[in-house]
């Protein structure tokens, strides 16, 4: 990748939109609370850890700005008609770069019932210049956060943080229902095994947390013995 800094231009990095389905019976606008403390509450966590500051964000709006060239933006909105909005957009420099300002927007959006969430992550440069980024992007620590908490769907696809194991006898279904399906909107990243040990050549826990919640990860493991078997500066917002 490479940057064209300059004139505070604003380029995503990374960025996914998902369902988020509340448990059960209960209404959509169930998730706003708890993905909204959620998100602010990683926010919170990001400042203790990296500057050792208590930052204290109100998730039903408002903005702050806690250190210089730190800026934060929350704001919720309620339409007549029963559709709600909740945003958070922050904004910080980078740690080893302060020419580069790096922009955080986590977006849900809840109508009738239906709850979608988005997070877009920018690059923002102060300066012109053109270069090659060096930078490695996954995705930030909430994306994966609410994967986990939440029955989150693309399309009629459940997303998840952790590899799914393949045996010998699902590999035609896989084939035929995953890779081959004409509607398949996802990466699909397939691990084989080593054949003597039957376990996996890379770690397939790893690839699927770091890969991104949306992309799924099948693992198969081939074997030696048919006994064995086994079941995924870096710049994240961690």
């Amino acid at each position: 990748m490479f940057l064209s800094r300059g004139g505070l231009h604003r380029q995503p990095v990374f960025a996914v939109q998902f369902e988020v389905k509340a448990d059960g019976a209960a209404p959509a606008n169930s998730v706003l609370e708890p993905i909204s403390q959620r998100t602010v509450r990683w926010v919170e966590e990001w400042y203790s850890a990296r500057m050792s500051m208590d930052v204290d964000l109100q998730v039903r709006g408002g903005g702050t700005n806690p250190a210089p060239s730190h800026t934060i933006m929350i704001d919720r909105k309620d339409a007549e008609g029963g559709e709600q909005t909740w945003r958070l957009l922050w904004t910080y420099p980078d740690g080893k770069d302060e020419s580069l300002l790096w922009q955080s927007q986590a977006l849900l959006a809840i109508s009738g019932n239906h709850a979608e969430f988005t997070f877009i992550l920018r690059l923002t440069s102060r300066q012109f210049e053109i270069r090659r980024a060096g930078i490695k992007v996954r995705p930030p620590r909430i994306v994966r956060e609410i994967v986990d908490a939440f029955p989150c769907y693309l399309g009629d696809l459940r997303l998840s943080t952790k590899p799914r194991t393949l045996g010998a006898d699902d590999i035609h279904n896989f084939v035929r229902v995953s890779l081959r399906a004409e509607d398949r909107r996802l990466p699909v990243v397939a691990v084989s095994g080593d054949r003597v040990t039957g376990l996996p050549l890379l770690d397939p826990s790893l690839l699927a947390s770091r890969s991104m919640a949306s992309r799924p990860i099948h693992v198969h493991c081939h074997c030696a013995r048919p006994s064995t078997s086994a079941g995924s500066p870096v710049r994240s917002d961690d």
